[in-house]
């Protein structure tokens, strides 16, 4: 910030100095042109030997008000013409303008003193210069003061608009970042939350194949076990690829498998571009244990489960259906596991994300997820978005 404003007060300064120093050789040239064309001086020659004369004469104003431009930028940035204190204000501009005006005419006065003195050939003319006194230097004093502070209230309004355009980008950035530490902090919340979830339904199974099957509760036990240190093993990725999130359904399903026997069957539909896609972790476990819980436990003869995952333009769409008997007429309600879900996708992508739940005329249920299409950069160890 500090180097921004050096650099702000340099570019200042040097606009300042160009400004005055373009009007002090206009100036200059035009006393030169006056001299030749008046016949004061017989030669261009002669009328630029004249230069040092006419540099006391008009470069010595100029300079004054370069330098008390810088001032009277100060000035108007503290003491803006704007509500509630417009008109409180005004009458002390226009003392400052008077102000100013008179100590820059002295100036101009001394230093047509210094001229006539040094050159008693324009005394005469620079003697009827000094009998207008300071009025003489008002008609042009007063409007470049006016100048200089309009110029001034316009780089003051342009320095706060740029202030408060900076305070609000930061203070959007702390927002943003807050959002996203929620966001994370809501998704971590909802994935332990998950967890026991999975781990109670899956014991569940466990409970009704003690008695049963103790070599099938084993084997059970034993992928069960693979399956929470997997689950457990992710740490703080918020995101697996496709292919790994069927992996661990995979693992899943062969402990219902264990319980069900061959009363379900499981089809995929997986696009291979789908798999490498980027996918919350542990989104489509709920969906086939919703299915298997729901739809295959309650179907009269054998079950079926279809889990497909295809991209549609630049988003995924994962769905997990089932010819269970469905959940009857009025719209599905979500459980824990579904509602875990929804706030999860929610957590990570906002509104770019949904779930869609549905019973089938003819019997199942159906649960539809569309996400941003992403897919991981090796490179980078990033993520690279699909444009649709």
């Amino acid at each position: 910030m500090s180097s921004s404003r050096s650099r702000e007060r340099r570019l200042l300064i040097a606009g300042v100095a160009a400004f005055w120093g373009l009007l002090a050789i206009v100036s200059l040239g035009n006393d030169v042109v006056r001299e030749v064309v008046n016949d004061c001086s017989p030669t261009v020659g002669q009328a630029l030997a004249r230069l040092p004369d006419f540099a006391r004469r008009e470069v010595a104003p100029f300079l004054l008000w370069a330098l008390l431009t810088p001032a009277l930028f100060a000035l108007a940035a503290r003491l803006p013409v704007t509500r509630p204190k417009a008109w409180r204000r005004v009458p002390l501009h226009l003392s400052v303008a008077l102000a100013v005006a008179t100590g820059v005419g002295a100036y101009r006065a001394a230093a047509h003193d210094l001229l006539a003195h040094s050159d008693p050939a324009s005394g005469h003319a620079l003697a009827e210069w000094r009998r207008g006194g300071f009025v003489a230097g008002l008609p042009l004093d007063l409007p470049a003061y006016s100048a200089i502070l309009v110029v001034g209230f316009a780089l003051a309004h342009y320095r706060g608009v740029r202030r408060r355009e900076a305070e609000a980008a930061r203070l959007e950035a702390q927002a943003t970042e807050l959002r996203a530490r929620l966001a994370e902090a809501r998704f971590e919340a909802l994935r332990h939350q998950l967890h026991p979830h999975f781990l109670f339904n899956t014991l569940n199974t466990v409970a009704a194949l003690v008695e049963r099957d103790p070599a099938a509760t084993r084997k059970t036990v034993a992928r069960l076990s693979g399956l929470l240190r997997r689950a457990l093993d992710g740490g703080d990725r918020h995101e697996v690829t496709l292919a790994e999130e069927l992996s661990f359904v995979e693992g899943y399903l062969e402990i219902e498998r264990t319980r069900f026997g061959d009363r379900f069957a499981v089809r995929l539909r997986i696009e291979d571009e789908a798999r490498q896609a980027l996918v919350p972790s542990l989104v489509l476990q709920p969906l086939v244990e919703n299915a298997v819980r729901h739809g295959i436990a309650r179907a009269a003869g054998p079950g079926r489960i279809w889990i497909e995952a295809a991209r549609e333009g630049g988003r995924l769409r994962l769905r997990v259906r089932d010819n269970g008997p469905g959940c009857g007429p009025g719209p599905p309600r979500a459980g824990v596991g579904l509602s875990n879900t929804a706030g999860r996708l929610e957590a990570l992508h906002g509104a770019a994300a949904t779930l869609e739940l549905s019973s089938q005329a003819g019997g199942g249920f159906e649960a539809s997820i569309v996400l941003p299409l992403r897919f991981p950069d090796a490179g980078q160890g990033e993520v690279e978005s699909v444009a649709v």
